[in-house]
């Protein structure tokens, strides 16, 4: 009788064959062309079908002979705090800039944890915003707004 050993490795398994066949559906208007003469679709759905063949294969290995670990509870904290970190980001990007936008994200984000220390995030949100305008609009020349209304 064939057994799960592994749910986590089926859970996986599962959305990376829903993702790859999403993918493969927004894709399927763009020509696929060959491996000489590449279409705009050859990446995008070559990597679908790589993403669900990783699928099956990852899905076959959770019936294997050894244990996994059994599904985890889903920390909610810390995914809702990642989520409106980046819708964040999106909102302010145009509006505050690029040097308040990437303060805030970090800021916003380590708080998915309740070991953060106030201090700790502070000071990586000022590097990580620094580091982006310098990386970003300067080294890369990227029109983005560093400050408010810099357009």
């Amino acid at each position: 009788m064939i057994r799960l050993k592994k749910p986590q490795d089926l859970g996986a398994a599962i959305l990376f064959i829903l993702l790859g066949c999403v993918c493969l559906w927004f894709g399927r208007d763009y020509r696929y062309g060959t491996l000489a003469r590449m279409g705009p679709g050859f990446f995008p759905i070559t990597l679908s079908w790589l993403l669900i063949g990783f699928g099956i294969v990852i899905g076959g290995l959770a019936f294997s002979f050894s244990e996994g670990p059994k599904i985890a509870q889903t920390n909610w904290r810390g995914l809702l705090t990642v989520v409106v970190a980046i819708i964040l980001f999106g909102l302010l990007i145009n509006n505050a800039g690029l040097l308040i936008a990437a303060f805030i994200v970090p800021l916003v984000a380590a708080f998915a944890t309740t070991e953060v220390r106030r201090k700790e995030a502070l000071i990586l949100s000022a590097l990580v915003s620094i580091a982006c305008v310098v990386v970003f609009v300067y080294g890369l020349r990227q029109p983005i707004p560093v400050f408010f209304g810099d357009y």
